[in-house]
């Protein structure tokens, strides 16, 4: 790279630096949730979909060879806006990108940056932490819109306001499940896909905001709706245990399945010992898809019952004080193999 090239590049590319001081957020005033619907694409729908996938991938493992080389020759980071000025030229001069949401690209940007900033910033304080990884087509499996300008909620003939589909930028009018109405300012929105078999299972989080002090918050009665403050414990034989004496014993959730679990792999283990080209064959991918069906039901109902329980235990209690757990490191110190399962199935991050 020639001098003249590379000033105009120094001009053009800002470096990232990595500080330790956090910026006040622009949305304190605002709670932030997010909410899952279930999307029901048609099979054109899906194939733009896949499609959406396939060039965001391409676009980050180009992005990611960009970044990889100006490391490589010690001339820093670039930031994330000139990452999406590359981004939005790789779009321009390919024409079978042409069809997806140009904006989908700066959430590839953004990924990009954030994980060679993660790499930089482990690195410097001395963490084993791995080099970001270049993109395979199984290892990319979601979108995102940033703006709500790319998606909507629609009615079926299509005009906004209703809530019958839900509308993508370059797809089209969507069938999705959950009939829950968000009732802030909807901000992103990110489309992901689980395999499940030869097929995909999709749906779509959409992260929105409303303020702390709506109408609704400031009509509740505080002296009864919270009560005194509140010590938890968390344990394995019993899920938590309250300074008040209440217990929340635990669910057990994979261990009373893990035999019938069990059963299902041993068949999938000695199917593939008896014929190599298992793997190539239907019943295989029959196989996995009825095991990937079980461990998501068990995944779901893991998480319906701890929304359930600790939606129940904030709206009776005003301060919860609990202690700071280490849960991956707790579960590396364990040597049997037994804890672990425990530790796993307990699930107290999640929690």
């Amino acid at each position: 790279m020639g001098n003249d090239n590379f000033h105009s590049f120094r001009k053009e590319c800002t470096h990232s630096v990595i500080s330790d001081n956090s910026e006040e957020s622009s949305d304190e005033g605002y709670f932030i949730r997010t909410t899952e619907y279930a999307l029901y694409p048609n099979r054109e729908q899906e194939r733009k979909l896949l499609l959406f996938l396939e060039v965001c991938r391409e676009v980050y493992n180009r992005l990611w060879k960009v970044c990889k080389f100006l490391l490589e020759r010690n001339l820093g980071l670039p930031n994330d806006i000139y990452l999406m000025k590359v981004a939005r030229g790789i779009w321009n001069h390919n024409e079978w990108m042409k069809p997806i949401y140009q904006n989908c690209l700066n959430d590839v940007a953004k990924r990009v940056h954030k994980a060679f900033k993660s790499f930089l910033k482990g690195r410097k304080e001395g963490r084993n932490v791995g080099y970001p990884r270049y993109k395979s087509k199984n290892r990319y499996d979601s979108f995102t819109y940033p703006h709500p300008q790319g998606y909507y909620f629609v009615s079926k003939d299509g005009k906004k306001g209703g809530f019958d589909r839900i509308r993508l930028g370059k797809i089209g009018n969507i069938r999705f499940g959950n009939r829950f109405r968000i009732p802030g300012i909807m901000k992103t929105a990110t489309i992901s896909r689980t395999r499940v078999g030869k097929e995909y299972r999709w749906k779509i989080c959409i992260v929105w905001m409303v303020n702390k002090f709506t109408e609704h918050q400031t009509s509740l009665d505080f002296e009864d709706t919270y009560s005194k403050p509140i010590g938890m414990d968390l344990g394995l034989r019993s899920l938590a245990a309250f300074s008040d004496g209440t217990v929340i014993p635990n669910d057990n959730t994979y261990r009373r399945k893990e035999s019938e679990l069990a059963k299902i792999q041993r068949k999938l283990s000695k199917a593939i010992e008896d014929n190599p080209d298992y793997k190539k064959s239907d019943d295989y991918y029959r196989m996995r898809a009825r095991l990937t069906h079980r461990f998501r039901k068990l995944k779901n109902h893991r998480k319906d019952l701890y929304h359930k329980t600790t939606r129940e235990i904030t709206y009776n209690h005003g301060d919860i004080y609990a202690e700071s757990l280490n849960v991956k490191e707790l579960s590396e110190e364990t040597e049997s193999k037994t804890m672990k399962k425990q530790f796993r199935d307990a699930a107290w991050s999640t929690f």
